[in-house]
């Protein structure tokens, strides 16, 4: 559906380079009747009918821009985390039709809570290590106390 979708967006956004045209047509239209009207003016005319025919050129460019963007660069959230991870690691084809998802999640839910058990047993290693070494460093204060 999501495909369909794109689709439709990218052939949505090329209907832009239908207006370009139409613009395109207008400036040299513009072009033609005001050399037409005043002859001597036509240098300058020539000049503001480039910039017209550059600017519109532009938005026309746009359109196609667009819909590579629409097609290839925007992707669904799963479709980032298939590959943002080793998806093909944890994923398994289902009939050549698409990803077992909850299979996916599993292991990603069971990973991240290793992780967060690594970095509480980590922590507390190392509360324990600074309390240890604060006791090493009060001992030979004991100790000069006692002399």
């Amino acid at each position: 559906m999501l495909e369909g979708a794109k689709s439709m967006g990218a052939g949505a956004a090329t209907i832009a380079s239908a207006g370009a045209a139409v613009g395109i047509g207008n400036v040299f239209s513009s072009l033609i009747h005001s050399v037409a009207r005043n002859p001597s003016l036509a240098k300058q005319s020539f000049g503001y009918a480039i910039l017209g025919f550059a600017l519109t050129e532009a938005i026309a460019l746009f359109a196609p821009m667009m819909a590579f963007l629409i097609l290839f660069v925007f992707r669904s959230i799963e479709e980032r985390r298939f590959q943002s991870h080793k998806a093909s690691n944890y994923l398994t084809v289902e009939s050549g039709v698409g990803y077992d998802l909850k299979r996916f999640h599993m292991k990603e839910e069971l990973e991240n809570g290793k992780r967060a058990s690594e970095r509480e047993n980590y922590a507390r290693t190392s509360a324990r290590r600074l309390e240890s070494q604060q006791a090493e460093a009060r001992k030979p204060e004991r100790a000069s106390a006692r002399v």
